[in-house]
């Protein structure tokens, strides 16, 4: 996250919320011109964070479903590694089986 960015959202909050609540929004041109202006950069830099916010949500979402995926390969390996070992076995005991009568 920007730090930079989330400081100077806050300084244009307090200004923009400290002239509505003093009422010196309307009191002159000058007034209305810098909270045009003010208000507006306000927007820009909250579109701005609010793309950080998706972005790092979106990738923490990426890196949760991988490891999901991750780890239900990895139990699927671990299935098919037991039925193998289990028909390993078998094979093992068919062929001693077959040794022991044939002997």
């Amino acid at each position: 996250m920007d730090n930079k960015l989330l400081k100077e959202l806050t300084l244009d909050f307090s200004y923009i919320f400290g002239a509505i609540n003093q009422g010196k929004v309307f009191d002159n041109e000058s007034n209305i011109k810098e909270f045009l202006l003010k208000s507006k950069e306000f927007q820009k830099k909250l579109v701005l964070l609010t793309e950080q916010v998706a972005s790092t949500y979106l990738d923490i979402e990426y890196k949760r479903e991988k490891a999901l995926l991750t780890s239900h390969i990895q139990s699927e390996n671990e299935i098919t590694l037991k039925k193998l070992h289990a028909l390993m076995a078998e094979i093992d005991k068919q062929v001693y089986l077959k040794r022991t009568f044939k002997s």
